[in-house]
């Protein structure tokens, strides 16, 4: 005997509990997979931005002290961790220096772009092998720390064409 179609079994009439109940925790399963993944990849994204912003910071500062010394009319003094030079043009000295903790310039703390940034190393290194030899070359190295542990150092060396500190020559012409 033939069964109609739309004759149904009593047994099949409906939703029943445990349908339901595993369609809910399928449902809870995918969810919970989905926001995991979304929560991974905003931390992903977060981190890159914080180093991205890390990086802009480091090469910003190498940058415009190098920038600066570039233009030195003279180089009137340095050491490890810091330097004194004077604007040509402006003949305003500047002074960089870095007491292990903060980089100032002309004695006022370096202001950063992105917070929570401060200064983990700072070192300028004459990279000539006598004190006399032209143009003065300068290694410049700074490092940044986060908040968040995250540190990025940028190097960069410098030539400077007026060593204020070598003897006078007159056969010397710049």
């Amino acid at each position: 005997m033939k069964r109609r179609r739309d004759e149904r079994s009593p047994v099949r009439a409906g939703v029943t509990l445990l349908d339901l109940t595993v369609a809910i925790v399928l449902t809870a399963i995918v969810v919970s997979i989905v926001y995991a993944a979304w929560t991974q990849i905003n931390r992903h994204t977060l981190t890159h931005q914080r180093r991205t912003a890390l990086r802009g910071e480091c090469s910003r500062v190498a940058e415009a002290l190098s920038r600066r010394l570039r233009r030195a009319e003279e180089v009137l003094a340095w050491d490890r961790t810091s330097i004194r030079f004077i604007l040509s043009g402006l003949h305003d000295t500047v002074t960089y220096s870095y007491n292990g903790e903060t980089l100032e310039v002309n004695g006022r703390p370096l202001a950063f772009i992105a917070a929570g940034t401060s200064v983990n190393a700072f070192s300028i290194e004459n990279q000539n092998v006598d004190d006399v030899s032209l143009p003065f070359l300068f290694r410049i190295t700074v490092a940044l720390a986060t908040r968040q542990g995250e540190t990025d150092t940028v190097s960069a060396t410098v030539m400077v064409r007026r060593p204020g500190d070598l003897p006078p020559d007159d056969d010397f012409i710049w």
